[in-house]
């Protein structure tokens, strides 16, 4: 009887305090450092900052440092944002599902304060007196100071919750993330610089770019912005791979939906699509994809962290995305001095000059196989297609064989008709 009691009272329900409360929450948006950075970065952006620099020491677990100079914020504000779901990006039920900010759950800085040291220099815009407010668990200290701009530290991360801080990668790993989530951000934000530094160390250092393919090349370099082309329509923009120019590893893939970097299957699936019969081996595109549409067409709610998205129409958004690269991988005119000079490839309903015996921009694949034949091959009656397939005619008819299938066939119809097959049978009958 005392044992059931016992389990009975571990199943006694209970309002669980608020502090503890905001740990479990940290837990979904706060995973490791760079979720900090990614998320006071965000807010440095929506507050309409120009220049943003991140310091991080001991991978950002000893010190976070992200300081703007955005439009910052008075008293009033500067307390208020420390609680949980204070936000200034939604007012009613109708702005979380038109969500045109990068910040908007309101947990981000209450999550943060409840596993990390947390400290805000802030001053707004036309003030003369900034304010400094530090919490740590539940105390929270505050004084008046000369300042511009917003500054926000985070020390000992997970200082309060070791078993977190235990599941932390190397700090080589945790550097990594960093660097990559400064990265996505300052691939969608050519207009703001950038600068970041790991142990004092400056790891990036982005100006102010003029538009998306400077800043590609500010952070990736002129070997990579030479191995790109350029495909756009009003509000979908894709630098990919030339045709001849692919990675051994998935890496330089990055999707960005209304200026947020996602994690998206359908889009990166339509890439690869477009490219199957091009993409050797192993081989995989580089691509920087750019998606603008209605925020009500997109949900950014599926996920606290707000990297997966959910498409209205995701079959739409599979189909245009493919169909736009595969016009253009298709019609062969791809080439580096078209994202050199600048020069936009533009997709179906804008007026380009057509190139010479290729459709004119919007005509679809079938309409590309209609044209007539530009070049005539010398006749030949079988042609060996790298060790893996033979192309044969026979009167007006091409075949084209598979080696390997080939072969398999033939064993197995000489298996079928020998004589000396011998037959086991199971000692316990088998289901199948």
């Amino acid at each position: 009887m005392s044992s059931t009691k016992e389990v009975r009272g571990l199943a006694e329900i209970r309002i669980l305090p608020e502090e503890l409360r905001n740990q479990i929450a940290a837990g979904e948006v706060i995973e490791r450092p760079a979720s900090v950075v990614k998320e006071l970065i965000e807010n440095s952006i929506d507050a309409s900052a120009t220049e943003i620099n991140i310091e991080v020491l001991g991978a950002g677990k000893r010190l976070i440092r992200v300081s703007d100079n955005g439009t910052g914020m008075d008293r009033e504000d500067a307390l208020l944002c420390f609680h949980s779901h204070a936000t200034s990006k939604i007012k009613d039920k109708e702005d979380l599902f038109r969500i045109n900010t990068l910040g908007f759950r309101g947990e981000a800085l209450s999550s943060i304060a409840s596993v990390a040291r947390l400290t805000i220099k802030t001053c707004k815009k036309g003030m003369d007196t900034g304010i400094e407010v530090s919490v740590e668990g539940s105390r929270v200290r505050t004084r008046e100071i000369p300042y511009r701009g917003t500054t926000v530290e985070v020390k000992n991360l997970f200082y309060n919750t070791p078993a977190r801080k235990k599941f932390l990668r190397s700090d080589r790993t945790e550097v990594y993330h960093i660097i990559e989530t400064v990265t996505e951000t300052a691939l969608t934000n050519p207009a703001i610089s950038f600068t970041l530094r790991v142990d004092g160390k400056e790891v990036l250092g982005l100006t102010a770019a003029e538009d998306i393919r400077e800043r590609i090349h500010q952070v990736f370099g002129a070997e990579v912005v030479s191995s790109l082309i350029e495909v756009a329509t009003p509000d979908l923009t894709v630098y990919t791979s030339r045709e001849d120019r692919f990675n051994p590893r998935r890496i330089n893939q990055y999707i960005f939906v209304n200026g947020r970097p996602v994690k998206d299957q359908t889009l990166r699936s339509a890439v690869y699509r477009a490219y199957e019969n091009l993409l050797p081996r192993g081989k995989h595109p580089m691509f920087f994809i750019y998606m603008t549409m209605d925020p009500e067409e997109v949900d950014f709610n599926v996920h606290p962290a707000k990297r997966e998205v959910r498409f209205r129409n995701s079959e739409f958004i599979y189909k245009r995305l493919y169909l736009l690269l595969r016009d253009h991988l298709f019609k062969g005119t791809g080439s580096a001095a078209a994202m050199q000079k600048g020069e936009k490839r533009e997709g179906p309903g804008t007026e380009i000059t057509a190139i010479p015996g290729s459709p004119q921009s919007g005509q679809g694949l079938y309409s590309l196989l209609e044209e007539p034949a530009q070049y005539a091959f010398p006749p030949f009656s079988s042609l060996s297609i790298g060790n893996a397939f033979i192309a044969y005619t026979d009167g007006e008819m091409l075949t084209i064989l598979d080696y390997h299938a080939a072969h398999e066939r033939i064993l197995y119809e000489r298996l079928r008709d020998s004589d000396d097959i011998r037959v086991s049978a199971f000692l316990f009958p088998r289901q199948v």
